[in-house]
């Protein structure tokens, strides 16, 4: 590559010295010899920076860039062309090793003829230098020949061309010429400080008192030292040391102590007090090398808590139990301690107090407070208690007043803390009573069970009703302790009541039974006194009504509430609350009553009894929006309308009528539909009813003649206590449109001037019709003659019968009450005939149970025609229905 490189060089100088001479020179394009593919070549290895300079110990990272076509490698592999003065790691890192010059070069993995490189000058050493510049002790220059406590070294730094990583400061026993390192600095980065960073003085402090607090043992004795500082640089070629500087130490021996007790406390005023044992831990500590052959602690100056402990083995611990004077009399104490040398001397030293000792002096408290005097307990006059109860909470077991403390603020003392009473329980049976309340070592709770906060005692059987004594432990501020037995027993019952039964109210009848309309309102005929009757294996029943009761409402605002009329408070759960002597007027709320009820032993275990939901409902349905009525309403065809009603409540079904001129009114319940019913308890308030009129009459003949026109529809919607309202739509005559008929009137149909003698016979059986065994037991049949001139033809292609229904509904925003006629059946051809009377009969009809009994149903027959003619017949009230 290097000759073909030569070779097109010489070329090009070639034509550019032709060119210089002015000649005129065309160079055609070269086919390179080969119209076949070529070969990929690596065209040449850049390496950056190209040149860097470095001192010992410092790295740089080096990046190879690799000319080369599609298809090659593009690494390289790395070499130092010294590498005892600088190292290269496979991934072009190099270390300065030492000074010189180092060429680093990298070379194409795919092509070896291919390289760059890089010049690394590694500057000369410059050793760094440290020196100390002060010794200081609380910012003043440190008496050399008499040092005790904390120095604080200054160091003056000067790096060189190395770099200093860290400094430690080196303390050297003159004595027994050992070094000990009591301080380091170590700077933030491996690489060279900046000038500025670098010539920065450095100060480390030392204690030349350090000492352990456990051993007492010291880290240097008094005596001669000297002190020197050590620079630690990269590459580890120098460590250059400061000169040293000697000093002597005098620290003073003293002796440490740790005061500590079992139970501490503060009273209102914040003081610091104790109780139980108070111990003592001395741990002498020594720089001047003879050791404490004994230790003297006294409790307090005069001796009277208790006689003083000499200790032998040191480090040690003095502990003082209960004396006979506490802070009643002695306001406050502090221990005095001596000691003596082994060699006999007195000690002479110092005496102070060792991390987390007591505050001293201190306080004593060695009395117990007074015994609890005053209590309750939750379970009425029975003391049964359940699973639920909480001792030592502020409603079911508690301390009504806390007990007085002897050694109160007002004493002064430590005070009581009632939180800390412990509740011991103990089967009556084997329980033996303090007599008198006890107080220390006396309150032993062998044989009980200690109740925590918030639990509850478990029984060993179910059937066993055990009878527990209570213990209460009062403790004060400092864990003196009194002991005393409450008066009162108690039984413990975990297990529900079996076998409940009850009657009357909200558990007797079907669920929703009770439903009230307009104008009504709940008394004792509705509710009965709710009672029950139960087993109970333990604590059994010591009410005379065990009957919780409590009630909901759904009001119609949709917003839950409580309501439950002559109970104390709304919603409240009252034992032996009596319904039957409540009434519930007509100005209670309209909405959906939820009430219910449990039975509970005399420890509290509740059972629950099923509860019903009931509705005040006086509020009927009204329309909204209007009906919109065809312009042409076509005789014998089918006829869809539509309405929106809403209710307060809840609708639950809906349909409509239509009602005649002639006062005839057709109920069409059963051939129309509604959107959305709603759900018994759910406030669904609005609806679609749409009236479906299957066949739609244009006109009805009553008998006298006349042709009578459509009146009005009548849609409505019903909530769930049966009463309905809606929308009354009028019909103009000139809406309807009468196909032609068979008959010879205007319109074809058939009128009293057509036939002469026409009548529509009333049902059969002109007399009382009995229905026996009850009402709707059997059936009725029904019959209807119709009688025409001899030969004239039978015009009518049904008879259908209906039965009036007498419940009244609303129709339109003014209520008006219509009864209307709803469809018992049809008969579509005649049972015999003569040419001259024509006998419809439909059998079996079985009155249903809303019509009731003891009361005459009326009864009609009505003809249907061609395109929409008919005509009915008078009423038939002769049927009765009887039990």
């Amino acid at each position: 590559m290097q000759r073909v490189s030569r070779s097109i060089f010489a070329s090009l100088l070639v034509i550019a010295g032709l060119t210089a001479c002015g000649d005129k020179v065309t160079v055609a394009p070269s086919t390179g010899g080969n119209t076949g593919t070529t070969t990929p070549q690596v065209h040449g290895v850049t390496v950056s920076p190209s040149s860097v300079s470095l001192k010992i110990g410092e790295s740089v990272t080096l990046v190879a860039s690799v000319n080369a076509d599609a298809g090659l490698a593009r690494t390289v592999t790395w070499a130092s062309s010294d590498a005892t003065k600088a190292s290269v790691s496979s991934t072009g890192t190099v270390k300065a090793l030492a000074s010189g010059t180092v060429v680093i070069t990298a070379t194409s993995t795919a092509d070896a003829t291919q390289a760059g490189a890089a010049t690394i000058v590694i500057a000369p050493v410059t050793a760094a230098t440290i020196s100390i510049s002060t010794i200081n002790q609380g910012g003043l220059p440190a008496n050399l020949n008499a040092v005790a406590g904390q120095l604080d070294v200054t160091l003056n730094i000067d790096q060189g061309t190395q770099t200093i990583n860290s400094l430690a400061l080196i303390v050297h026993n003159n004595t027994t010429n050992t070094d000990t390192t009591v301080a380091t600095y170590t700077y933030s980065s491996n690489k060279a400080p900046d000038a500025k960073a670098a010539a920065a003085p450095v100060t480390m402090s030392f204690n030349t008192a350090a000492f352990n607090s456990t051993t007492g043992a010291v880290n240097f004795l008094n005596g001669s030292y000297s002190i020197k500082a050590q620079a630690n640089v990269a590459g580890g070629t120098q460590s250059p040391v400061s000169s040293t500087i000697n000093y002597t130490l005098t620290n003073a021996d003293f002796i440490g102590v740790k005061a500590t007790a079992t139970n501490t406390g503060s009273d209102a005023a914040g003081l610091q007090w104790i109780g139980g044992t108070v111990s003592i831990n001395v741990v002498p500590v020594m720089y001047n090398g003879v050791a404490m052959k004994t230790v003297t602690v006294a409790p307090d100056p005069t001796d009277v808590i208790a006689a003083p402990v000499t200790l032998s083995t040191l480090p040690g611990t003095a502990s003082f139990s209960a004396g006979t004077k506490d802070t009643l009399t002695y306001p406050a104490y502090t221990p005095i301690v001596t000691g003596v040398y082994a060699n006999g001397t007195a000690f002479a030293g110092f005496v102070t107090p060792l991390a987390g000792s007591l505050t001293t002096p201190f306080k004593v408290d060695w009395q117990a407070p007074a015994a609890p005097a005053t209590f309750t307990l939750k379970g009425g006059t029975s003391q049964w208690l359940n699973g639920t109860y909480a001792f030592g909470n502020s409603t079911d077991y508690k301390l009504v007043a806390a007990p007085t403390d002897p050694g109160s603020p007002a004493g002064p003392g430590s005070g009581a803390v009632t939180s800390k009473a412990q509740f011991w329980a103990f089967p009556t049976a084997s329980f033996t009573a303090l007599g008198a309340a006890k107080s220390g070592a006396a309150c032993k709770t062998a044989g009980g069970t200690q109740v925590t906060t918030g639990s509850s005692l478990a029984q060993s059987a179910p059937a066993d009703s055990t009878t527990y004594s209570l213990r209460v432990l009062q403790f004060d501020n400092v864990g003196n302790v009194v002991c005393a037995d409450l008066p009162k027993t108690f039984g413990v019952d975990l297990t529900a009541p079996v076998s409940v039964t009850s009657t009357g109210g909200t558990n007797s009848g079907a669920v929703n039974a009770l439903l009230k309309g307009t104008n009504k309102g709940y008394n004792n005929t509705d509710f009965s006194t709710i009672t029950a009757s139960a087993v109970d294996s333990i604590s059994g029943f010591d009410l005379a009504t065990p009957v919780t009761l409590s009630s909901t409402i759904l009001p119609t605002s949709g917003t839950t509430a409580c309501a439950l009329a002559g109970a104390p408070s709304p919603c409240s759960a009252t034992n032996g609350f009596a319904i039957a002597n409540t009434t519930w007027s007509s100005a209670n709320t309209e909405g959906y009553y939820t009430v219910g009820a449990s039975v509970a032993d005399r420890a509290g275990n509740s059972v629950a009894l099923s509860s019903k939901t009931y509705v005040i409902d006086r509020t009927a349905p009204v329309g909204s929006g209007g009906v919109a009525i065809p312009a042409a309403l076509v005789g014998g065809t089918a006829v869809s309308l539509s309405g929106t009603v809403t209710d307060n409540l809840t609708l639950m079904a809906g349909g409509g009528s239509v009602q005649y001129a002639s006062g005839l009114t057709i109920n069409y319940d059963a051939s129309s539909s509604f959107n959305a019913a709603g759900t018994f308890g759910a406030l669904n308030k609005s609806g679609t009813a749409t009236l479906g009129v299957p066949w739609f009459i244009s006109d009805l003949q009553p008998g006298n003649g006349a042709t009578d026109a459509l009146a009005q529809f009548n849609i409505r919607g019903t909530d769930e206590v049966g009463l309905s309202g809606g929308l009354a739509a009028v019909i103009p005559p000139a809406n309807i449109t009468t196909g032609a008929g068979t008959g010879h009137g205007a319109n074809g149909e058939w009128n009293a001037s057509d036939f002469t003698g026409y009548t529509v016979s009333k049902p059969a059986a002109a007399t009382n019709v009995s229905i026996a065994g009850g009402a709707n037991a059997t059936s009725v049949t029904l019959a209807a003659n119709v009688v025409l001139p001899a030969n004239v033809g039978l015009p009518f292609s049904q008879v259908c019968f209906y039965y009036q229904d007498p419940k009244a509904v609303t129709t339109d925003a003014t209520p008006t009450f219509v009864p209307e006629y709803k469809q018992i059946g049809c008969v579509s051809s005649a049972a015999t005939s003569d040419n001259t009377n024509w006998v419809y009969t439909y059998g079996a009809w079985t009155p249903p149970a809303s019509l009731g009994t003891g009361t005459n149903v009326s009864i009609i027959a009505i003809g249907f025609g061609a395109n929409g003619h008919a005509s009915y017949t008078a009423a038939n009230t002769n049927i009765t229905l009887t039990p």
